[in-house]
């Protein structure tokens, strides 16, 4: 919708699917659900699924069989544990839906829905700050997952990348949350952006399969792609270019396999995305797991474009905001609209701190940082000039927080 501009499908009428409850004491069913008579709008089904989150005693959404990471299916079962991450994406979503609940003059909604928000946000910084990071979770005993008190699990990737994608999150807490994971899951040796660290091995607790795996497979202190390209999104988000330029190549294939020896360690195709990554000691260390894995390259490519290279599509509009490092250089973009196609020239790179006050449109000074798409058939070309500015205060405070984390 965001991207096409178009709400229409809000309105189309969806018939509801019915099954079987679950009965008491059990947490899952296989079966072929039946069509409902029932039916409502998308933004009615939208709008039940978001009231059908459940929230704990520390304000934050129950974790019941599964977050994101439903390896941790056992954390939350007795309905009592819950999800910091879980919070933080909730926070995204209802900032995304309370804007299109307005918009539908839903007013009450929005209002109910805006309160709930501060209140999420504002219950993940008095119970999810750890003093270096966001924890993971509780569970149903209120014990921390991810936490520095962890036996193992001492920090979790996603916590600390949605901090930031999130747009919840203190901003000095936000920059040491990352500068966190950069110090204890980034493996630059390896060429690895692990889940978490340390694995679930001998720890009591019983998170859920995710400690069935060995540890440093898959979710359990591997490298999960799809929730290292989250963090490599974060580090552009908070203007650190050369940590998300690093992050962003050491999940490409093709430089991982760019030579024999890594190709050999890396056992997959050079052309697609793995799901996961091993972090077990040598020689298999890096080899890759589940390969032509979608979610991860999907993410990896909105990543790339719209954060990395910074090519946004709104409705009608394009926006041109690089979070590319000085090293990077000169890069082009082709965009095809329609019967259209756009030459997107990004020149003059030269510092980090940097934005882009002016395009040159087809010979044309255009204020800002957008351009007006038309369909009309014709070839655009677009130069998007870089003017450097007094960003040091930024760049200040992120070495700060930086230093805090490495000291």
């Amino acid at each position: 919708m965001r991207t096409t501009g178009d709400h229409s499908i809000l309105d189309e009428r969806v018939n509801y699917i019915k099954g079987a409850l679950l009965e008491k004491g059990q947490h899952e069913s296989m079966s072929i659900p039946e069509v409902s008579d029932m039916e409502a709008s998308v933004y009615e089904h939208c709008k039940k699924t978001i009231l059908r989150t459940g929230f704990g005693e520390h304000g934050l959404p129950l974790m019941g069989g599964g977050d994101w990471n439903d390896g941790m299916n056992m954390a939350g079962i007795e309905g009592k544990g819950e999800s910091v991450w879980l919070g933080w994406f909730l926070y995204a979503l209802l900032g995304d839906f309370i804007a299109i609940a307005v918009d539908r003059e839903d007013h009450d909604f929005a209002d109910s829905q805006e309160l709930s928000r501060e209140n999420l946000r504002r219950s993940i910084e008095e119970n999810g700050w750890d003093g270096e990071w966001y924890i993971r979770a509780f569970y149903d005993d209120n014990e921390k997952i991810g936490s520095k008190e962890s036996y193992e699990c001492k920090i979790d990737s996603i916590s600390q990348s949605w901090s930031v994608i999130s747009g919840a999150a203190d901003n000095i807490r936000a920059a040491k949350a990352i500068y966190s994971a950069k110090k204890y899951l980034v493996n630059e040796k390896d060429g690895l952006s692990l889940l978490l660290t340390p694995p679930f091995d001998k720890t009591d607790k019983n998170p859920g399969y995710i400690k069935n795996y060995y540890p440093g497979i898959r979710e359990n202190g591997g490298q999960y792609s799809h929730a290292s390209v989250w963090l490599a999104i974060a580090a552009a988000m908070i203007g650190d270019h050369s940590l998300s330029y690093d992050l962003f190549t050491m999940l490409n294939p093709i430089h991982i396999s760019s030579t024999k020896r890594g190709s050999l360690r890396y056992e997959k195709e050079p052309y697609v995305m793995v799901a996961d990554m091993s972090s077990l000691d040598a020689p298999h260390s890096g080899r890759g797991g589940w390969s032509w894995y979608t979610g991860t390259s999907g993410w990896m490519y909105q990543g790339l474009i719209n954060n990395f290279l910074g090519i946004k599509k709104e409705g009608l509009g394009l926006s041109i905001d690089p979070s590319t490092p000085s090293n990077f250089g000169d890069y082009t973009v082709w965009y095809k609209f329609g019967t259209s196609t756009y030459e997107i020239r990004v020149t003059g790179r030269t510092r980090e701190d940097v934005f882009i006050p002016e395009l040159n449109i087809d010979g044309t000074a255009v204020a800002g940082n957008k351009i007006k798409l038309v369909d009309d058939g014709a070839s655009h070309l677009v130069i998007a000039h870089n003017i450097p500015i007094n960003a040091q205060l930024e760049k200040s405070f992120l070495h700060e927080a930086e230093e805090s984390v490495e000291g």
